[in-house]
């Protein structure tokens, strides 16, 4: 009875690591959520007098998330990016530092063109409303480093 037991709670421990294993990429991006959701609180604050007071925005008000999606058999592996205005108005002319972009999917270039010096520009240089995302998909054998390079913030 004793080796039955043991047995019974080394398979629920085993089933909770399991578990966890699986939700770490949730988690995962559950906390970039709240990251991002601070990120949005902290851009307007209120001054000492209930005055709205608008911080400029800049780079560090574009938040760039991918993850690993399914792929077909014999195809790169698949990446999600999203790409989120964090800034309280509208950013245009957005470039991504992506210097080895190579997909093996076309992406439309409507979403993300592809530039000769190893950036990327996205929407064509419109803009990204206020607090608005940018999502496209990429097949490439490794996880592009995709970083803010430059933008235009219309405040």
């Amino acid at each position: 009875m004793a080796h039955t037991l043991n047995f019974v709670a080394g398979f629920v421990t085993l089933l909770v690591i399991l578990a966890a294993t699986l939700s770490c990429e949730a988690r995962r991006m559950q906390e970039t959520t709240k990251v991002a959701s601070q990120a949005v609180a902290d851009v307007v604050r209120h001054g000492t007098e209930g005055n709205l007071i608008l911080e400029l925005c800049s780079g560090d008000s574009i938040s760039i998330n991918q993850k690993l999606t399914p792929s077909p058999p014999g195809t790169p592996p698949g990446f999600a990016v999203e790409i989120y205005n964090l800034c309280t108005c509208p950013v245009s002319n957005l470039v991504l530092d992506c210097p080895h972009f190579a997909t093996a999917t076309p992406i439309d270039p409507n979403t993300m063109r592809i530039q000769k010096d190893g950036t990327c520009l996205v929407k064509n240089g419109q803009a990204i409303a206020a607090h608005g995302m940018v999502a496209f998909a990429y097949h490439q054998s490794f996880r592009e480093t995709l970083s803010f390079h430059s933008a235009t913030f219309g405040c």
